[in-house]
């Protein structure tokens, strides 16, 4: 598992700075971030994204099994592969930074990019495939999730000016892509969960759900100025918002209730 625990404290080491710059400074990121983010909202939407990779990440680090960690490197791998050949599409607002930023960057994302795939496939291959479901996962409320962070990753994907007619502040093309990518690779991890059907497994993609809808919510009730209107703006917004967010309480829920189960049967 060395390798593993590698791409885990790579993953901490970018997105907790990057999340506590990003939430706290949104106005800054001209000198304190890799590229520049306009508007505020978005930098604070990209705090979100670093703040879900952290907490997912975290959800991980603690378990030793491969088949508790997977879904979250079903995130990691796909958001490292894509998000790196993203960038290279996108080389300006990086370029128009000092130089020990773009390189901060890439060497983060070079060695997730090429670490990453490499930890999911070995593992994968010695230790998962198909396994018995010991608790069977709510299979609906990750499904709804899924679709939400896919739709709206597909939204991101297609970017400006398009993803701006449905979006309740514009976007600009790096922003709108990154986002997408991670929207896109959290699908793929509902839908891996689906797939897999076991809860105790699924547990770190439901967990993160309703940190993730909450840092996500607030973004446009901190950053009213920068707000389009238009109630056609608010839709996926609000899907997406609470499509995690009923994934995660009831993922939450259903954890508070199989302890309970489990105290009661211990004490008789």
């Amino acid at each position: 598992m060395t390798w593993v625990r590698a791409v885990q404290l790579v993953l901490l080491a970018n997105a907790v700075p990057a999340f506590l710059v990003l939430s706290s400074f949104p106005g800054r990121t001209d000198d304190l971030f890799v590229w520049t983010v306009k508007p505020d909202a978005s930098a604070q939407l990209l705090a979100a994204m670093y703040g879900n990779a952290a907490l997912l990440t975290l959800l991980t680090l603690g378990r030793k099994a491969w088949a508790e960690i997977r879904v979250g490197f079903v995130v990691f791998t796909l958001f490292a592969f894509a998000a790196t050949i993203v960038t290279f599409f996108h080389l300006d607002p990086f370029l128009a930074h000092p130089r020990y930023f773009f390189v901060y960057w890439l060497v983060n994302y070079f060695f997730l990019f090429l670490v990453t795939p490499y930890v999911f496939v070995r593992e994968e291959r010695a230790h998962g495939g198909r396994l018995p479901v010991a608790v069977p996962l709510a299979r609906a409320p990750a499904v709804a999730a899924g679709l939400a962070c896919l739709v709206a990753g597909i939204a991101m994907f297609v970017g400006p000016p398009a993803v701006n007619h449905v979006w309740p502040w514009e976007m600009t093309p790096l922003v709108a892509r990154i986002i997408g990518v991670w929207l896109t690779a959290l699908a793929a991890a509902f839908a891996w969960a689906v797939w897999d059907g076991d809860a105790a497994r699924a547990r770190p993609i439901v967990l993160q759900a309703l940190p993730t809808a909450i840092l996500v919510g607030i973004v446009p009730l901190a950053h009213t100025g920068d707000l389009t209107s238009g109630a056609g703006h608010w839709v996926i917004f609000l899907a997406l918002v609470a499509a995690l967010g009923v994934a995660g309480a009831n993922g939450s829920r259903a954890r508070v209730l199989s302890a309970r189960s489990a105290g009661r049967a211990s004490s008789r």
